[in-house]
């Protein structure tokens, strides 16, 4: 069999892909609550702490040196290691894919709203201080 240089690249490719996925892991280590708590883990509802970051990735410039997308947003966030599922046997740390496809789903909505409330803040400005000066 002979191999091609594009064959050769999607193999790379795919190689390094499969790497970002599994730098945050440790081979799907299964720790109990106590563990959880010693790492300062969160384990309850990760929703809210998504649209606090999708919020200040979009409002602020928090992000913005770091980070400048969104699948860059997840492995910054996934670099924090705080996140736990619950399993049938005891938690795991969250999945980068899984935290990916959180801010995927939070990302439409949440931008949104900041884009309003930009909107809103900059005709506030214009209203109120023209009348001013």
């Amino acid at each position: 069999m002979t191999t091609t240089k594009k064959s050769l690249k999607n193999a790379v490719g795919t190689q390094q892909k499969k790497n970002i996925e599994t730098d945050y892991q440790d081979d799907d280590e299964i720790i109990d609550i106590n563990e959880v708590r010693r790492r300062k883990g969160i384990t309850g509802e990760k929703k809210f702490f998504f649209i606090a970051c999708l919020r200040s990735f979009y409002e602020d410039e928090e992000f913005r040196f770091s980070v400048k997308s969104l699948t860059g947003l997840a492995s910054y966030i996934a670099g924090w290691r705080i996140f736990y599922v619950n399993t049938h046997h005891g938690y795991r740390l969250m999945k980068y894919s899984s935290i990916l496809s959180e801010i995927h789903g939070l990302s439409k909505k949440t931008r949104e709203i900041a884009n309003r409330e930009k909107e809103e803040k900059k005709h506030y400005k214009s209203k109120y201080y023209s009348k001013k000066q």
